[in-house]
């Protein structure tokens, strides 16, 4: 897809300005040096639309949900963080494109998501995330079905913990993410944390003869470090999602199609097939989680060099990709915001 407009670095500074600290179930965290799993999950959905009319701007809306685990050499989660992240498109009736003012994560909105003051909960919604992540410890990825009720909200037992919310894609996310769990790791006294950046990487606006879209891409971590905040193993994922709209402001998104990953997608993807890499994006994008251990917040943040390429060592691993977003999402799991 053509890139007409690049907003990437100020919105994603602006998620991550936005950034709160998280308080999740830290208490579950593993404390011996037993050996695990790392797994990361991400559940993608479409949610509402509108058509532009009568002075109202349309709108496309999808969310992503992240989940990460650690297992231990049964199966059994130890420790479990959740968050999402609502994207949305706006157009006006003339098919200009309207950028959204954040790309905050609903964990890093904290008190401000509104869960509490607008909507009269008993918790916010980082809470009530927090409370489900909490529950999955203990449990293998075929009793995670537990936690659900049929109509997608939580079971008595996750009610009872005040997470209220529907908790369909939170399960699913951890039930992928338990199934995608392979990165092997041992240690004490570690630590595991999310990050998620969110970045606007085109826009246009619509015409007669073309419709207007809008481009984003999502990049998300899973890591765990130690006790002096090095990074002992990460795993990193994105997804590229469109909006589409035409010239009268009326929404053209295909809400049918799936939305994959680009782990999902592996080979299909197309780096090497169509752009002639020497590794796909998957391949490229474990080369940088490789090259990421043993390293803190700051030896990370050098890893991207001037124009959003790797430094000298990324690029010898193997990983040409752009990795400006890869290494902020991971900082951001780092320092747990």
């Amino acid at each position: 897809m053509k890139k007409l407009l690049s907003l990437g670095l100020l919105l994603c500074l602006l998620a991550t300005a936005a950034g709160c600290r998280r308080s999740g179930p830290d208490e579950n965290a593993p404390q011996g040096g037993d050996a695990y799993t790392l797994g990361l999950g991400v559940v993608s959905a479409y949610g509402s639309v509108s058509h532009a009319e009568h002075g109202k701007n349309g709108s496309s809306e999808l969310t992503h949900t992240l989940a990460a685990v650690l297992l231990d050499k049964n199966g059994v989660i130890t420790d479990c963080r959740l968050d999402a992240i609502d994207i949305k498109g706006s157009y006006t009736e003339n098919g200009v494109y309207v950028p959204p003012a954040s790309l905050a994560t609903k964990h890093e909105q904290g008190e401000g998501y509104g869960m509490k003051a607008y909507g009269g909960a008993d918790k916010e919604w980082y809470e009530q995330a927090d409370a489900l992540a909490s529950l999955a410890v203990g449990k293998k990825a075929d009793t995670l079905g537990t936690l659900m009720n049929g109509d997608g909200r939580g079971s008595d037992e996750v009610i009872s913990a005040g997470c209220t919310i529907s908790v369909s894609d939170f399960v699913k996310s951890i039930e992928e993410a338990t199934k995608n769990a392979k990165t092997e790791l041992s240690g004490k006294d570690i630590t595991l944390s999310i990050g998620l950046c969110a970045t606007e990487i085109a826009s246009r606006n619509a015409t007669a003869s073309q419709w207007g879209e809008a481009e984003t891409e999502t990049t998300f971590a899973a890591t765990v470090t130690d006790a002096d905040g090095k990074v002992i193993v990460t795993l990193t994922d994105a997804v590229a999602t469109t909006f589409t709209f035409d010239h009268t402001g009326h929404a053209t998104t295909n809400q049918e199609k799936a939305i994959e990953t680009k782990r999902m997608l592996g080979q299909s993807y197309g780096m090497k097939s169509y752009g002639g890499a020497e590794k796909e994006w998957f391949e490229q994008a474990d080369a940088f989680d490789a090259v990421c251990r043993g390293k803190r917040a700051d030896e990370i943040a050098a890893l991207a060099a001037e124009g959003g390429k790797g430094n000298g060592e990324v690029l010898q691993a193997g990983c040409t990709i752009t990795v400006t977003d890869l290494v902020k999402a991971v900082i951001k799991a780092i320092n747990n915001e």
